[in-house]
């Protein structure tokens, strides 16, 4: 990874472009006859076709292809640079204003995407971003990330774990010392550093005293800085907390309006929103411009919905690439009628999930790892909600494809509600994918149809 100040170098270098550079013979495809670019003939220059006695004659001037290669090459280093790779899409065109969680107070989230644009435009001082988990922090941190990019702004964007690790990592590597100082330069000077999920019950000791001292330095310095957390804010350590707190240099935005409290659902637990979510309360009609084909197939997921309530064996997937067409209302509706019939169930969102379950594995946790996932294993009824919007790290795909080769070995009911193309996942060598194809297991409900949630 290159320190942020030979990026900065190099793109200051891109951007002067010269003469001699420009001047520079044709292409391999325009010596065989593929010429891209019309202007110059892909020499990179162009002469102005004037009289001798014009001022510009003989002159020489870089060809708009020239800059847009410039251009390209400037995006193309800022996203190496950014550490955005697997969130280059998480945008503010891509993000509803409103949020897209049945959790999520939409007049509150509508303030935070409004602060974060505001801020991504200029970013200055600290943002701390809080809110419960899932509830749309992760995508407002990139896409002020990716919106500072679009603006030439260099951002580093690093979930904490990751920052804690890459620093141990380095650290105690003996055959490469070096790599602590260039982790350590390049999240003390990044012009726009977004440290996403940060929590204290997550590090240690030592991971904490070196995060604080690359934070002391940015807050001195004054450097735009994003934190996420789901932590409450009292909770939060007195540095962050103060810093945070202090009006010269910081501010708080809530992504709900509960934030301030933290998340206190219980693991598993139906939040109340989701507990309201019947299959009488289920619109098949969708837009009010809804097509027959859309209509049928609400109708469809619904009717194998209420079946399935019935005799709940194997696996039910519900899938659609859109939000809001009554994935997680079908599967809460589905868990709710088992509830009513004094049966157990286990609702999770899973980038929530994930999340829980990197909290435990902490050496400061006071939870016990192996009795909770022992216990997610073998819960007798599952919801898996938002399956594929968790991060993709090694450990979670690791944790998931545990748990679900568990329940598939075992024949535990289970329901699955997706945004991932599985059939295209399955293609890539995704184990988690298709273990869902298993046609033994269970079945997959396509939903086709748009966001009819009210108000959207």
């Amino acid at each position: 990874m290159e320190n942020i100040r030979d990026i900065i170098d190099k793109l200051d270098t891109v951007e002067k472009t010269t003469l001699s550079n420009a001047s520079i013979p044709p292409n391999s495809n325009s010596e065989s006859g593929s010429i891209k670019c019309k202007i110059c003939g892909d020499l990179g220059w162009i002469t102005p076709d004037v009289s001798i006695d014009h001022p510009d004659f003989g002159s020489h001037y870089p060809c708009v292809c020239r800059t847009q290669n410039s251009a390209s090459t400037n995006e193309k280093r800022l996203k190496e640079y950014s550490n955005l790779s697997d969130l280059s899409d998480y945008t503010f065109d891509t993000l509803d204003p409103k949020g897209k969680h049945p959790k999520i107070n939409s007049e509150v989230f509508k303030n935070a995407f409004k602060e974060s644009f505001e801020y991504s435009i200029h970013p200055s001082n600290w943002l701390l971003i809080s809110g419960p988990h899932a509830s749309g922090k992760t995508h407002l941190a990139a896409a002020i990330a990716n919106q500072c990019m679009k603006s030439g702004v260099p951002v580093f964007f690093i979930h904490s774990t990751d920052l804690v690790e890459e620093l141990r990592r380095a650290n105690f590597n003996e055959f490469n010392p070096s790599e602590t100082f260039d982790m350590t330069s390049h999240v003390k000077l990044a012009p726009v550093l977004v440290l996403d999920d940060f929590s204290s019950s997550i590090q240690s000791n030592w991971s904490m005293d070196k995060l604080l001292a690359i934070l002391n330095h940015r807050a001195n310095l004054k450097l735009p800085t994003v934190i996420t957390t789901a932590e409450k804010i009292e909770s939060l350590h007195p540095f962050i907390k103060s810093r945070v707190s202090d009006n010269n240099l910081g501010k708080i935005i809530y992504t709900n309006s509960n934030s301030s409290e933290g998340s206190n659902l219980t693991i598993g637990e139906l939040p109340p929103d989701i507990k309201r979510m019947t299959f009488n309360s289920f619109n098949t009609k969708g837009l009010p411009n809804s097509t027959n084909a859309n209509k049928s197939s609400l109708e469809k997921a619904l009717k194998t919905a209420k079946i399935y309530a019935e005799h709940p064996e194997g696996w039910l997937t519900f899938y659609s690439p859109n939000t809001g067409c009554g994935k997680t209302h079908l599967a809460a509706a589905i868990s709710n009628q088992m509830l009513d019939n004094g049966q157990e169930v286990f609702f999770a969102v899973v980038p929530e999930l994930m999340s829980y379950l990197g909290a435990s594995i902490s050496p400061n946790s006071s939870l016990d790892t192996e009795s909770i996932f022992l216990q997610l294993k073998q819960s007798p009824f599952m919801v898996l909600d938002e399956l594929g919007e968790e991060r993709q790290t090694a450990w979670s795909q690791d944790k998931l494809a545990q748990l679900i080769v568990h329940r598939q070995n075992h024949h535990l009911p289970t329901i699955i509600t997706t945004r991932m193309d599985i059939m295209d996942m399955a293609k890539k060598g995704s184990s988690i994918a298709s273990r869902l194809l298993d046609p033994n297991m269970g079945q997959i409900i396509k939903i086709d149809s748009s966001d009819y949630r009210p108000g959207r």
